[in-house]
């Protein structure tokens, strides 16, 4: 009997299990909803609570142009309340304009007008942020130039009157409004390395990175066939049919592989489905999953030599699962402290692929290889152990 006979039947007994569906639906749909949750909260504006204790025209001109940028939804409010809601992270931050804010910049002054009220573990740098360092400075700016023009013009004995002062900040007004006082080009560098969380925007790959997290859980499980493989009556068995033991690991590999990947295939076609996404991204990754796969079945057969009870392997596959996708860096991108961490976990599969998926590598040949080792270590390490186990077989 040839491996392709072999294939189909294990697939088919495979299939047949009730826990088989139950798993890969799960895994499908956590994936799914975790991914639409990302999804959702990062379409959510930021909502900052706004303290304006300025009662000059220059604090209202900044929070007009803010407003108008609409990448945050701003909120006036007074101190006490402001910072109640922040405490309660109904704000992401609190901005307060001190009471001397607008007298401070028409001196030219631009220094504590604004303070910002947050907290560490959960404020991020935003666009808002950015924003409202351009607009303080644009405003300061203007109101600085206006009081050296005065000075220069005082210098050579020329008082400007008021209309003249008008009209010089009318025509600076009229510069400011091009918004762009200098022409850049900018040159795009070809670098593909991302960050995983650049990778997982892209909602397709967010979405098959965690189903690639829930399916190794059943993948593991899977190792229960290898189990049954160390059975004496089977073994006699499959030594009368001719059955090589090596077709039968690839066998079973192959049917486990293939069910992870159709379950990998409906996960990448609803993603893109749901998230307005190119399928072209899911199957331009679709080869680099499969070889994950191949890979994790060489890494299951290696420990289900160790574990020779399903109950076992019942308590690891979860454990591993995640530990896998964290120390590999799938799911988050690992804290700089760690990175002598996430170079020992290149001895897994998981770390080869997050290298490909975030450009850190373009070649396939390190997954390969890695897959292939652990295929053949596995069925090395589990005909040694069961020959210590079980002699005289």
């Amino acid at each position: 009997m040839n491996i392709f006979h072999l294939i189909p039947s294990f697939l088919q007994r495979m299939i047949r299990q009730f826990f088989t569906f139950i798993i890969i639906i799960i895994s499908i749909a956590i994936a799914l909803i975790q991914t639409n949750i990302a999804y959702n909260k990062s379409l959510a504006k930021p909502v900052y609570g706004i303290v304006n204790n300025d009662k000059g025209k220059v604090s209202k001109k900044v929070l007009d142009a803010l407003k108008q940028k609409d990448n945050a939804e701003l909120v006036i409010t007074d101190f006490e309340k402001g910072m109640d809601k922040l405490n309660n992270h109904e704000y992401s931050l609190l901005l307060v304009f001190n009471d001397d804010f607008s007298e401070k910049i028409l001196r030219g002054n631009y220094k504590k007008t604004i303070q910002i009220y947050a907290y560490a573990t959960t404020f991020t740098n935003t666009s808002f942020e950015n924003d409202l360092i351009y607009q303080v400075m644009k405003n300061w700016a203007l109101e600085f130039f206006m009081l050296e023009s005065i000075r220069a013009f005082k210098k050579h004995d020329v008082d400007l009157t008021e209309d003249e002062i008008q009209s010089l900040r009318e025509d600076l007004q009229e510069v400011i409004k091009k918004d762009k006082l200098v022409n850049i080009k900018l040159n795009y560098i070809n670098d593909k390395t991302l960050l995983i969380r650049d990778a997982n925007k892209i909602n397709t790959l967010h979405a098959l990175n965690w189903y690639l997290t829930f399916s190794t859980f059943y993948l593991f499980v899977s190792g229960v066939w290898f189990i049954d493989i160390q059975n004496h009556s089977l073994r006699l068995t499959l030594k009368q049919k001719r059955i090589s033991e090596w077709k039968v690991y690839s066998s079973i590999s192959a049917a486990i592989v293939i069910i992870c990947t159709i379950g990998l295939i409906f996960t990448g076609c609803l993603a893109s489905f749901f998230f307005s996404e190119p399928i072209t991204i899911f199957l331009s990754y679709l080869h680099y999953y499969v070889l994950y796969y191949f890979a994790m079945t060489g890494v299951m057969i290696f420990v289900t030599a160790f574990f020779n009870y399903p109950a076992a392997l019942l308590i690891i596959a979860p454990i591993f699962s995640f530990i896998n996708a964290v120390l590999c860096g799938l799911l988050y991108d690992l804290p700089k402290w760690a990175y002598n961490i996430n170079k020992v976990a290149h001895i897994l599969p998981g770390a080869w692929l997050s290298d490909i998926i975030t450009g850190k590598t373009e070649t396939i040949l390190y997954l390969f290889m890695i897959s292939l080792l652990y295929f053949v270590i596995g069925i090395l390490v589990t005909k040694i152990v069961r020959r210590k186990n079980v002699k005289g077989i």
